[in-house]
């Protein structure tokens, strides 16, 4: 299903597949199988009263018993055309239902997902995976030769007419022939990232992702459950390296001061950091030196940082209702204090008397208008 978006970060959501398989802390309180378990019962009842159930029977099957991702994966090939019917340029968060690199997808079916992308270089395509090792053997895949030349014969539907455009004019071209011919590889309108929650996970899934060519490679640290240090060599000032290009940045493709080996992407670090902490039922509390030391890399770096949210808990300073809240102990050694529950909204999103709403700047030299 595809809609306008409440996550901060993002604008619209599409989900060519849903459903998935928990496989770390992260997903304890996974907002996606509550809402997967609210549009099982809507496509249940549709069927009940006789109405067709749409894209939503696919989240019938998908949660188990007790309301928690079942490990089927639904591939919802008519959702796959969205992206190319709208207009207005967006940020899209690629499957907030599901993992696109879930070891059960197959890549013949990433191939189309990453074909609409193509075809769509006016939309920002955001990709979030807690699995970067699939994500990065998929990649190397498309890294092959030609493999990237065949990417447009893997649509399984007809795309509308488009007109492109670059600084020059329009180009007399197809989709299909500017996907073959004039689109820069990796794609300029496709993020890649991966979550993280705390160093295990950091140190786990980082070094994977920096594996894949991207326009931007990018972390979500939400939930964030833990203090975490992003190494010298995750968070790397363009400013200060040898091979950068004021007029370029990071576009210019940085092979790390002239070793090819170090990374296959343009750049060899991480682009973007997305922070919040853990909202819901039996959300846990961020300690506020979590999120705080995390900016503070980011800004040494020079790498753009958004703080997304506290979450439910929220330091006593943030809290306009502390008397009505729960308090509790800070969860980790740090200044005095408490940690209370009071709820997403009421937690707010500043941190240090400031919202942190900073994105990564890419340049993009070919853009579309639907004819």
């Amino acid at each position: 299903m595809s809609n306008q978006s409440s996550i901060e970060w993002t604008e619209t959501t599409w989900n060519p597949l849903v459903g998935c398989t928990r496989v770390s802390a992260g997903c304890e309180h996974c907002y996606a199988e509550t809402m997967a378990k609210r549009l099982g019962a809507m496509a249940q009842a549709d069927i009940d009263a006789g109405r067709n159930p749409g894209k939503k029977r696919h989240y019938l099957n998908v949660l188990d018993k007790n309301g928690r991702w079942n490990g089927t994966v639904n591939l919802v090939e008519e959702a796959l055309a969205e992206p190319l019917h709208w207009k207005k340029p967006r940020r899209v968060f690629v499957n907030s239902m599901s993992d696109l690199f879930h070891k059960d997808v197959p890549f013949e079916f990433i191939d189309k997902v990453f074909a609409v992308m193509a075809l769509c270089p006016q939309h920002t395509f955001q990709c979030l995976s807690k699995r970067p090792e699939r994500m990065a053997e998929y990649m190397g895949t498309l890294d092959a030769a030609g493999s990237r030349e065949d990417i447009a014969d893997h649509l399984g539907f007809s795309a509308p007419t488009m007109e492109f455009r670059t600084q020059d004019g329009p180009l007399d071209m197809t989709a299909g022939e500017v996907l073959r011919e004039q689109m820069s590889w990796p794609l300029p309108n496709v993020w890649l990232g991966t979550s993280v929650e705390d160093q295990k996970t950091a140190d786990e899934r980082i070094p994977h992702l920096l594996r894949c060519p991207a326009a931007v490679r990018w972390l979500s640290m939400e939930p964030l459950l833990g203090p975490v240090i992003l190494k010298d060599q995750w968070l790397i000032d363009p400013r200060e390296c040898t091979c950068y290009e004021p007029e370029y940045g990071h576009q210019i493709g940085c092979m790390f001061h002239g070793n090819p080996e170090a990374a296959r992407g343009p750049w060899p670090g991480l682009d973007w950091i997305v922070v919040g902490g853990e909202s819901g039922a039996g959300a846990k509390p961020m300690h506020p030196d979590w999120p705080r030391k995390l900016r503070d890399q980011c800004v040494a770096a020079g790498v753009p940082y958004f703080f997304k949210q506290w979450g439910a808990w929220a330091p006593d300073c943030l809290c306009d209702k502390p008397n009505a809240c729960r308090s509790i102990k800070r969860p980790s050694p740090g200044p005095v204090g408490c940690m209370f529950r009071c709820g997403k909204k009421e937690a707010g999103r500043t941190l240090d008397g400031r919202t942190w709403d900073e994105y990564p700047t890419i340049n993009s030299q070919l853009s579309t208008q639907p004819a």
